[in-house]
C-alpha cells in the first residue's frame, strides 16, 4: 500500500541510560550522535571574536519560503530527521528563514524559531567560510529572540567538527547529547 510507514526515527537523550538500553534491545540501529548548544544573548554578544567581524558587504535578507537546491549544496552533512527539509517545510509558520548575500549570491542562510531562539538549520557556502557570514546570521537571530530567551542550535551531528568550534567561538556551550535512531517496521 502507498503512504504506509517502512521506518520510524528515535531520538533519546543520551543521559538517558534506559532509553538507550530499551532502544538497544528493540534492535535500532544508531544513526546519528547529535549535540544541542546554547548560549544566553548577552553571553553571545560578549563573545564574538574581532577576527569574526562581519563584512559591510554581507547582506541579510529574510525570505518566505527555503530555496533547497541552493541550502543542499553549503551542507558538509545532514541534519536530523527533526530538522530535514521535508520537517522544516511543514513548520515554516513557526520558523524565521534568513540567507546572507554577497554581491547578490547566496553564501548562507540560516532557519530558526525566532521568539525562542532556537535554530533548526544554518551553513555557509565553504569559500565563504571564517568571512563573518555566520556571525551575520546569528546576530540576525539573536536580534529577533525575544526577550529574556537564550540562544540555541538543535541536533548538531557529532561528525561536524567545524560546525561544533564555531558555535563554541561564539559563546555557546553543549548542554545536551542525542542519539538518534533508525527503527524499521
Amino acid at each position: 500500500m502507498a503512504g504506509l510507514a517502512t521506518q520510524h526515527y528515535l531520538t533519546f537523550v543520551q543521559q538517558w541510560q534506559k532509553a538507550e538500553t530499551t532502544s538497544r534491545t528493540i534492535s535500532s540501529a544508531t544513526v546519528n550522535g547529535l549535540l544541542c548548544f546554547r548560549t544566553q544573548r548577552e553571553t553571545f554578544y560578549g563573545e564574538v571574536k574581532a577576527s569574526a567581524a562581519v563584512s559591510d558587504d554581507i547582506e541579510v535578507r529574510k525570505l518566505e519560503a527555503a530555496d533547497w537546491p541552493i541550502f543542499n549544496s553549503f551542507w558538509d552533512g545532514k541534519p536530523s530527521w527533526q530538522n530535514s527539509p521535508d520537517a522544516i517545510d511543514r513548520s515554516t509558520h513557526n520558523k524565521t528563514i534568513k540567507a546572507a548575500y554577497v554581491d547578490g549570491e547566496c553564501v548562507g542562510y540560516m532557519i530558526y524559531s525566532s521568539r525562542f531562539g532556537r535554530a533548526s538549520q544554518m551553513a555557509v557556502h565553504p569559500d565563504y567560510r571564517h568571512h563573518g557570514v555566520g556571525t551575520a546570521l546569528l546576530n540576525g537571530m539573536a536580534a529577533d529572540t525575544a526577550e529574556g530567551y537564550s540562544l540555541q542550535v538543535i541536533n548538531i551531528d557529532k561528525g561536524l567538527p567545524q560546525a561544533m568550534q564555531f558555535f563554541k567561538d561564539h559563546g555557546f556551550y553543549e548542554r545536551l547529547a542525542q542519539y538518534e535512531m533508525l527503527l524499521p517496521l
